[in-house]
This record gives structure tokens, C-alpha cells and sequence, in this order.
């Protein structure tokens, strides 16, 4: 029984980057984090257990719709992908926008974040969001202790292509391998990882394989997990938006998907985790600069009410 002076939590969980239920990555989003001390958004998110758990505000600009906090199990982030197109199905398919509308615009760490519906507006088939600008920053030469830290050797990576970080406000090191049994056969040291990646802070891996060529629809395709140290172990995440998206323009930027005005990515993730996902990248180029859009499907899983004991 609770006490009637609880304050009280809604929230509704969505499967992100998914066609079906219990597959993509899953997203608690509280609909009205008012009155939440950041303290209890940190133990609310741990006790959701996801990777990431939004919290929505009433707007503070002209033009938005919500103001959204989001957070890991360790933290607060600026931006992050599929948190960011879960909430938006949210909020659409929940009564919490004016009618019709086709595009909702997010407060987030980095700043609005425009999300472009498809389909019904109250049920939308798809969501695509553009990149926040993102930056080429340093390549790792030292792949020979890399390799080891991944129980690889350093002739499985691919040769024409760096391990690099990059960073939209979320940082990713990036690192190609030649096949998808690579990828799918890394077994991370910890203690080597570390130290092969020395200075990089809150490290994340997005370890990957491309197709060298096209599908029937023109589409590239790749196969990516997403590894991060965690509190002494690894954890994986089943799809991640804002990896997915940098990897497209990686790819155009190396020279592994051509890109003469745009192109279109399919990137597999979460499959050996028993969550497959699929999320779709757009790619253009114009005057030289990359600019990134990415996308999937949102099902809806369940809701609930969590009631906080009164201050």
C-alpha cells in the first residue's frame, strides 16, 4: 500500500529501434518530471535498470515542446539517440501535442532537437531526427595493443580505416573490423582496454563491420555493437542512436560507402543480445560537410506510476 501524501510518477516504457515488441532498446520516459530532485532522477533511472530514462519539462523556449533530461545508470547525458526519438513517439502517441502536429522540437543538453513524424501523428510509423553537429577528433594508432584488448589481432581491423573518436555531445571511439564474426567474437579485457585507451573519458566502443556492397534498394548495410565500461564490467547496448548516426558519416568520410550527394545506411545492432534492432542513417554531403539524419520505428510496451514517499 502506498500513503496518500506519495507524490506520484507516470511514465510509459517504449521499445526503440524496433518493428516488434522485446526487441530494440528500451526507454522509460516520465511524462512530468516536476518537483524531482536530479538526485532522484539518478534513483529513479537505476531503478528502472534501462540505459537511459528521460524526464519531460514544460518548454522554457518559443517554439519547443518539452524541455527532456536524460540519464544513464551513471549520470546525466546531453543527447542520446534512441532516448531521443522514444520520447518523441511518447509524447506523440500520448495526447501530449497539439494536433496534427508532424514535427516536435526538444530541449536537450546539446539544444532543440528537431523529430520528424511519419505517418499518423498520434501513432507515427517512423521517426527521423538530424544529428547534432558532429566532430572528427583523435585517431589510435596502437592497434596491436587495441586488438589484444579485444581478443582480436590487428589484422582484423580494416586496414583503409582508423580507429577513431567521435563526438556529437556523446563520444564514441570507432573501430572497423573486415566480417561480422569479428564483431560478433570480441571479448573485451578491461584491464588492456583501459589502458589501450588511456585519456578517453566515459568510454564507450562501437565496434563494427560494413557491407562493401549495396542492397536491391541502394541501401549499405552494417553490423555494430556498442561496448562501454561500466562500474567494473562491460555493458552493451542494444541500439544507440547516436553511434549509429556518426557512423554513417565515418563511413562517407573514409571512403567505405560513396557519397557523392547522399547515401542511405542500415545498421544491425543488439542481435546477439536477443534485441535486434535496426536503425536506418541518411547521409548527405554538400560542399564537403557531412550532415546526418537517423531513424526507426517506436513500439509501445507498457505503463506505470511510481510513487516517491513525501518529502
Amino acid at each position: 500500500m502506498h500513503s496518500k501524501n506519495s507524490r506520484p510518477y507516470h511514465f510509459r516504457v517504449v521499445d526503440v529501434f524496433a518493428d516488434h515488441i522485446f526487441g530494440g532498446n528500451q526507454l522509460a520516459v516520465f511524462l512530468d518530471g516536476t518537483g524531482l530532485t536530479e538526485q532522484e532522477m539518478l534513483a529513479i533511472t537505476r531503478e528502472m535498470n534501462f540505459s537511459e530514462t528521460t524526464f519531460l519539462f514544460p518548454p522554457s523556449q518559443p517554439g519547443s515542446h518539452a524541455r527532456v533530461r536524460i540519464f544513464t545508470p551513471a549520470g546525466e547525458i546531453p543527447f542520446a539517440g534512441h532516448p531521443t526519438l522514444g520520447t518523441a513517439f511518447v509524447l506523440a502517441s500520448n495526447d501530449l501535442l497539439p494536433a496534427n502536429t508532424q514535427q516536435i522540437v526538444l530541449e536537450e543538453g546539446v539544444g532543440p532537437i528537431t523529430v520528424r513524424l511519419s505517418g499518423e501523428p498520434s501513432a507515427p510509423e517512423f521517426l527521423w531526427t538530424t544529428l547534432p553537429p558532429l566532430t572528427f577528433q583523435a585517431s589510435f594508432e596502437n592497434r596491436e595493443a587495441i586488438a589484444e584488448a579485444l581478443g582480436l589481432r590487428a589484422t582484423d581491423f580494416l586496414t583503409e580505416a582508423p580507429i577513431q573518436l567521435i563526438s556529437t555531445g556523446n563520444a564514441f571511439v570507432y573501430i572497423p573490423l573486415r566480417s561480422r564474426s569479428l564483431v560478433e567474437q570480441v571479448e573485451v579485457n578491461m584491464a588492456q582496454l583501459r589502458t589501450s585507451f588511456a585519456g578517453v573519458s566515459s568510454l564507450k566502443l562501437y565496434i563494427f563491420a560494413p557491407e562493401p556492397q549495396a542492397d536491391e534498394q541502394g541501401r549499405f548495410h552494417a553490423f555494430a555493437r556498442m561496448l562501454k565500461p561500466y562500474q567494473g564490467s562491460i555493458v552493451e547496448d542494444s541500439a544507440t542512436g547516436s553511434a549509429a548516426g556518426p557512423l554513417g558519416a565515418y563511413l562517407a568520410q573514409h571512403g567505405l560507402v560513396p557519397c557523392q550527394d547522399e547515401a542511405e545506411l542500415v545498421v544491425e545492432q543488439g542481435t546477439q543480445m536477443g534485441r535486434q534492432s535496426f536503425l536506418h542513417v541518411h547521409i548527405r554531403r554538400q560542399d564537403d560537410a557531412l550532415s546526418v539524419d537517423f531513424g526507426g520505428s517506436v513500439v509501445p510496451v507498457y505503463e506505470g506510476v511510481l510513487r516517491l514517499s513525501p518529502r
